[in-house]
């Protein structure tokens, strides 16, 4: 563990694990799960590791990607990635409730398979990214309401109105 201190001049510094050079914490990156909240190495050591070690990183990368665990996690970071962005509220989901309230089935149109999760209100028309703005969706009815009001949308899909009434 590298610690941080301020030299002569009054500029914290703090010294490299990889190269043992002492240099200023702006040499450093941020990393708020470190005691100081920086790395242990330096900006520049970091770049020559990831430099030397680019082939095995991605591939490692390639492999985890393929295991169920490593869709699950990507799918997750780029959604929350896409919600923080857009600004919408991210509240705690659970996505087997929401299956549970619709009893397995679409929404709009009652189908049983190829089933995902729609926003009521999409999230870059303002709605929070929370179960009471969930419902289940097979794939077709989520893909062609897309990012439309949901009254809009209904006025074009007859078969998603005769199903909801």
């Amino acid at each position: 563990m590298s610690k941080s201190f301020i030299n002569a001049n009054g500029v914290e510094v703090k010294r490299c694990t990889t190269c043992k050079q002492a240099k200023p914490v702006s040499e450093f990156y941020k990393d708020r799960s470190k005691p100081d909240g920086h790395t242990y190495d330096c900006k520049a050591c970091r770049k020559v590791y990831y430099e030397v070690n680019r082939d095995v990183r991605l591939a490692y990368q390639k492999e985890y990607e393929q295991t169920a665990k490593g869709r699950e996690v990507r799918r997750k970071v780029g959604s929350k990635r896409r919600t923080l962005k857009l600004g919408a509220i991210v509240g705690d989901v659970n996505g087997a409730a929401v299956y549970e309230r619709s009893g397995h089935v679409c929404i709009y149109c009652g189908a049983t398979t190829d089933l995902t999760l729609d926003h009521i209100v999409p999230l870059v028309r303002g709605g929070a990214h929370s179960e009471e703005n969930l419902v289940v969706a097979c794939r077709r009815c989520n893909s062609s309401k897309s990012d439309k009001p949901l009254v809009q949308w209904l006025q074009t899909q007859p078969k998603a109105v005769a199903w909801i009434v």
